[in-house]
């Protein structure tokens, strides 16, 4: 950050979680961020960087509407309910900051199997 103006990154490092029930799935969330410098306190300029992370993520989520229906064929699940939030402007100074984060289940095995465990 300290040598470009805008910048986009991926988090896939995530707590997740596995669900217990007749199909049990793991869930593991992604987080992208975006962040883009402009003149600190230029509210006008501010405004123009979060319009051009909202387009942003609009282009993510229409890349994620034909990744879904891919996924789904190798039962891996995309949540439908993707959330754009805006980080304040005072957590980032001089410069506008965003993320979203995407939810993914996949099938887990959970049958009992008597050969992975020793008396």
């Amino acid at each position: 950050m300290q040598n470009t103006a805008a910048f986009v990154c991926v988090s896939d490092v995530a707590d997740g979680y596995t669900d217990l029930n007749n199909t049990p799935r793991t869930r593991r969330i992604k987080t992208v961020f975006f962040a883009m410098r402009h003149a600190a306190e230029d509210m006008e300029a501010r405004a123009e960087c979060m319009a051009t992370m909202r387009e942003l993520f609009r282009q993510f989520a229409t890349r994620l509407i034909l990744e879904k229906v891919r996924l789904e064929q190798n039962c891996i699940y995309l949540d439908p309910r993707i959330s754009f939030n805006e980080i304040d402007r005072y957590f980032f100074s001089g410069a506008a900051g965003a993320y979203f984060q995407i939810a993914v289940d996949v099938f887990t095995d959970l049958r009992h199997n008597p050969d992975e465990w020793n008396d």
